[in-house]
């Protein structure tokens, strides 16, 4: 879920569907009207990921 502040205090969302085992996409982060960064969530997270100690990374992708 990405959304963008536009004029006047109206917002726009952009929400996209997904199932579990989806890649995740890049999301739109709105710094200004009409300037926006993408933000590589799939690839975020899974260096997040990485981080997290070898215990917990098996029991949550069910491992153990």
């Amino acid at each position: 879920m990405s959304y963008q502040v536009r004029e006047a205090g109206k917002i726009c969302s952009r929400a996209v569907a997904l199932k579990v085992g989806d890649r995740l996409p890049e999301a739109p982060i709105f710094i200004r009207p009409h300037e926006l960064v993408r933000a590589p969530l799939e690839a975020t997270y899974e260096q997040a990921f990485r981080r997290v100690p070898r215990k917990y990374r098996e029991r949550l992708a069910g491992g153990a």
